[in-house]
């Protein structure tokens, strides 16, 4: 992928070398454990997945990832501000609540933490 880039033609063969050969990398360094590099390669990529084109439950799982680099790699208030957006697009996701409780604690906000988990344990409880 890195090598189409030194002579990239086409849209797809510079989306490969520029996104592509990067989210290969995040995916790599993430399975590893090594969340501050996943964070490093998947931030400066947010608004550019959706180039890659795929279904937006495909392009979601990268902005799955990248909440979990933040929070992996201690990053709670650029996590909190993700799920801030998150929760917002998703109201109704658990999955989101609970992840905006643990930004919350990383933070030392333990009350608002709180509230985030009662709303999560609320729409498991529907």
């Amino acid at each position: 992928m890195r090598a189409a880039n030194s002579g990239a033609r086409t849209t797809q063969e510079q989306l490969l070398s520029e996104v592509g050969a990067a989210l290969t990398q995040a995916v790599r360094a993430l399975y590893l454990g090594d969340f501050h590099l996943a964070l490093g390669l998947l931030l400066p990529l947010r608004y550019r997945i959706r180039a890659i084109g795929g279904s937006h439950a495909q392009r979601d799982l990268f902005a799955q990832m990248l909440i979990t680099a933040a929070l992996k790699s201690g990053k709670f208030a650029l996590a909190r501000s993700f799920l801030h957006e998150r929760t917002a697009l998703k109201p109704n996701s658990a999955q989101a609540w609970n992840w905006l409780a643990v930004a919350l604690d990383g933070e030392g906000n333990a009350k608002d933490a709180g509230r985030a988990r009662q709303r999560a344990e609320r729409l498991l409880a529907a």
